[in-house]
């Protein structure tokens, strides 16, 4: 059992575990965290708030990103699956010793995950600071609810980092074994540049909740803006990152062909000079052909890219780091009364 759940990593487990479709889980802890919000303005005796749009704004960014983080591991987990897939079906190795390294790409480290969490968790004591919230009557139990909110959402988020950067070194490792790979078939790591888009696409995704739920005034200090601009930046760099060890087999694989060819050229080269030397120009149309069949060869090689991903992989990133900057854009052109 405990080889079977390892394939599936926290959040994964507790979900199958539920024994309920994802969809439910996420409805359940969506309409549980807004219950308990109810509650604590019930025992802080203070209603008023609940009929603000303010107010809910402020809090719905955690609920959201919660169910959002819960619901998008599926999605990420089976294109990981996939790219690990491909990967095995490249190893040069017997069945059963690669069929030992894809699992143990695939395994989680529960106590790792835990860590994460309790990092994360640490981090919003030390950096938000809840003995700076307001305790008093009126406003205790919204407190208790905030802590416990940015606890959840911030555990959750230092889990979510440390399963895309786990997955990054487990198949980094994976790609480091001797692979078969023909750079003239690179649509076979397809299915990795898939796994990597869709981390990327994922990170995009709550940025782009984030901000719905951000106010005007907050989306205008240039530090919010700063840190979104990072953030957008650190996704790009994910993209690339969660590949680099597929481009590194790939351009050397492309180097060696091209070595191997540079190196017939130099010698049909050297053949037709000694002959053309000599002035024996007769036979020289062959090796002359062949120099430029070689050169033609050596053309296609370098054309070939030496990423895992096609133009229809760039475009939906780019595609996706461009909303974000459409929500910023909206929600200030509506605070200044911009009409779109």
């Amino acid at each position: 059992m405990a080889m079977e759940t390892s394939k599936y990593n926290l959040v994964q487990m507790l979900v199958i575990r539920s024994r309920l479709p994802l969809l439910w889980v996420v409805i359940i802890v969506t309409v549980v965290m807004c219950l308990l919000l109810v509650l604590a303005r019930y025992l802080d005796n203070n209603f008023a708030d609940l009929s603000t749009w303010g107010f809910w704004q402020n809090h719905l960014t955690v609920l959201m990103l919660l169910a959002y983080m819960i619901s998008v591991q599926f999605f990420i987990w089976r294109l990981r699956n996939q790219a690990i897939q491909a990967l095995k079906s490249l190893l040069v190795l017997d069945e059963s010793e690669a069929e030992r390294l894809t699992t143990e790409a695939a395994k989680s480290n529960r106590r790792r995950e835990l860590i994460s969490i309790l990092i994360g968790i640490g981090l919003t004591v030390v950096l938000g600071q809840p003995w700076n919230l307001e305790w008093g009557p009126g406003e205790l139990w919204l407190s208790v609810y905030q802590v416990i909110a940015n606890v959840l959402m911030n555990g959750m988020l230092f889990w979510l980092i440390y399963d895309t950067l786990a997955s990054v070194i487990r198949i980094a490792r994976l790609s480091g074994n001797e692979l078969n790979l023909d750079i003239f078939e690179t649509e076979l790591l397809t299915p990795i540049a898939k796994w990597s888009l869709s981390i990327s696409l994922a990170f995009v995704g709550g940025t782009s909740l984030s901000l719905i739920f951000q106010t005007q005034e907050n989306l205008l200090r240039w530090q919010t803006i700063t840190m979104y601009v990072i953030l957008i930046i650190v996704i790009i760099l994910i993209f690339f990152l969660s590949m680099w060890s597929i481009h590194v087999v790939m351009a050397k694989a492309k180097k060696r062909k091209l070595d191997l060819v540079k190196r017939n050229i130099v010698e049909v080269s050297r053949e037709l000079e000694g002959k053309m030397s000599q002035g024996l120009l007769k036979g020289t149309e062959e090796l002359s052909s062949n120099i430029t069949s070689l050169a033609t060869y050596q053309k296609m090689i370098q054309d070939i890219p030496a990423w895992p991903f096609n133009a229809d992989i760039i475009r939906r990133l780019a595609a996706s780091m461009l909303a974000p900057v459409a929500v910023f854009f909206i929600k200030i052109f509506d605070r200044l009364g911009i009409g779109m």
